[in-house]
C-alpha cells in the first residue's frame, strides 16, 4: 500500500515530508501551539503603569487597560497590588473586546483566580462567547480547557466540537487534537477515516503513516481526497 503522503500532490509529497516526518509533525503541531498562548504582556517594572498606562487606559485604550490590570494584579509599574482595581480594569479591557483580557476574565471565573470569585457557569458561558466570536485560536484554547480531565467541568464531547471549529478555521494543532479524538473515539464517534484526514491536514505525518498502515486502501484513499479538498479550500494547495 502506498503512503497517503506519497500519493498527495507535489506540493506536499516532498522529501522533508517523506523522510523527516518528526520534523514536519513537530513544525505543524508546535507551530499551532505557539498560537495557543498570547505573547507575554507583562506589567512594567518602572512607573510606566502610573505615568503612561493609566492616562491611556482612562481614554479607552484596551491594551493599556489590560496592562494596567496586570500592573495592579502584581503590584508593579508604580502602583500597589490591588486585585479589586485589577479586576475593574480587566473588565473594561474585556468590554473593549481585547482578547487577552477576555481570556483572563473567563479563566478567572473558571478557576477562581485574578481576584474573581469562582463561578464555573459564568466562566464557561464567557468562554463559549469568546470561542464563537474571537480569534481563530479562541475555540482551540477553550477546547483544551474542556478536554483537561483534571477539571471537574471537563467535557470531551464539547471539546471535540470546538477543536473542529478551530480546525476548520485553519488552526493546525486543533486539527491534530481532533484527529486524536476521532482515532480514540473519546467524546466523539470513532472514525479512522476522519482521523487520518485531520492528521494529514495537521501535517502530523508520523501519525498519518501509522494509522494508514492499519486501514483498508479505500478508506485511506477517501481520507486522502478529503485532506486535499480541505487544503485546497484553505488555499494551502493551488
Amino acid at each position: 500500500m502506498h503512503s497517503i503522503i506519497s500519493q498527495r500532490p507535489d506540493a506536499l509529497a516532498n522529501s522533508r515530508w517523506r523522510h523527516l516526518p518528526m520534523v514536519l509533525a513537530a513544525a505543524g503541531i508546535l507551530g499551532g501551539m505557539a498560537c495557543v498562548v498570547h505573547a507575554p504582556l507583562l506589567p512594567p517594572k518602572d512607573d510606566l503603569a502610573k505615568g503612561r498606562f493609566l492616562p491611556s487606559a482612562k481614554s479607552g485604550n484596551a491594551q493599556d487597560q489590560y496592562r494596567l490590570a496586570l500592573s495592579f494584579r502584581f503590584g508593579m509599574g508604580g502602583v500597589s497590588k490591588d486585585l479589586n482595581e485589577s479586576v475593574s480594569w480587566l473588565r473594561k479591557a474585556a468590554e473593549n473586546h481585547y482578547e487577552p483580557a477576555q481570556v483572563d476574565l473567563a479563566d478567572g471565573y473558571l478557576f477562581g483566580e485574578f481576584g474573581l470569585e469562582l463561578n464555573i457557569s459564568k466562566g464557561l458561558s464567557q468562554w463559549r462567547v469568546l470561542a464563537e466570536k474571537g480569534s481563530a485560536n479562541a475555540p482551540l484554547r477553550f477546547a483544551i480547557r474542556l478536554s483537561d480531565t483534571k477539571n471537574k467541568w471537563a467535557d470531551r464531547e464539547e471539546a471535540a466540537k470546538w477543536f473542529e471549529i478551530a480546525a476548520k478555521r485553519g488552526v493546525k494543532y486543533a486539527a491534530f487534537k481532533l484527529a486524536q479524538q476521532y482515532e480514540s473515539g473519546i467524546g466523539i464517534s470513532k472514525d479512522l477515516t476522519k482521523a487520518l484526514t485531520w492528521y494529514c491536514v495537521s501535517r502530523a505525518s508520523e501519525d498519518a503513516i501509522r494509522l494508514e498502515a492499519v486501514m483498508p486502501s479505500n478508506e485511506t484513499a477517501n481520507a486522502q481526497a478529503a485532506c486535499i479538498d480541505r487544503l485546497r479550500n484553505s488555499g494551502e494547495l493551488l
